[in-house]
């Protein structure tokens, strides 16, 4: 005669299948910092006293490179990280915002949304299975703390490595990325600098030296 597990001896199995399948689907969520790599220095000159003038150099960073910077391929989700990377070689100093590159760009919380929200459908998922079987509310609800911790991470690592309201100092050598929506990257663009001495604004015609952009 079969013998048939009662619900005190499923219920622990369950929940540890459950738990197994929790933990498999939302491995990703496990936000790691990535710092941001000085992939365009090689292309900088050298600092010499006999120069006086700033230099800009600009990438398209690669799939690869957005998975190395930012630990997620936010080309395959429409934005195209370019980074800059500035060298002032005088002794001025330049004010520089996202409006000072002459290319739409995307805020990084914005950007971060656009990752966590590939989320939604699981968590719907969850939800609607916890309301016919109660215990997938334990997953649901840690996939929502998960989920909520990791956006929280992955808005503050694109906000400190994106293009801000700031001051290029003296004798020093800028890197910052700004997100540009793919339908509008150019490969040639400006970078208007403006020293905070004189108020004069100084334009500088750039061009990506390399593109991922078809």
């Amino acid at each position: 005669m079969k013998k048939f597990l009662s619900f005190n001896q499923l219920f622990p199995m369950g929940l540890f299948t459950l738990t197994a399948i929790f933990i498999l689907t939302t491995s990703w969520d496990r936000y790691q910092f990535h710092p941001l790599k000085p992939v365009t220095v090689e292309l900088l000159p050298t600092f010499s006293l006999n120069h006086s003038q700033v230099n800009i150099v600009a990438k398209a960073l690669s799939s690869d490179e957005s998975k190395q910077n930012f630990g997620h391929d936010l080309i395959s989700r429409g934005i195209q990280p370019l980074q800059l990377s500035i060298q002032n070689n005088t002794p001025n100093e330049y004010s520089l915002c996202p409006s000072s590159v002459d290319l739409p760009h995307v805020k990084a919380s914005k950007v971060a949304f656009k990752v966590t929200k590939s989320t939604i459908p699981r968590g719907i998922a969850y939800k609607i299975a916890s309301f016919f079987f109660w215990p997938f509310m334990i997953p649901s609800t840690i996939d929502s703390i998960r989920v909520l911790s990791h956006h929280h991470h992955l808005k503050k690592d694109f906000k400190a490595k994106s293009l801000k309201d700031e001051v290029v100092a003296p004798y020093s050598t800028f890197h910052r990325v700004l997100f540009v929506p793919r339908e509008g990257f150019e490969e040639t663009f400006k970078v208007t600098l403006i020293d905070l001495d004189t108020l004069e604004p100084t334009e500088f015609n750039t061009t990506v030296f390399n593109t991922t952009v078809s």
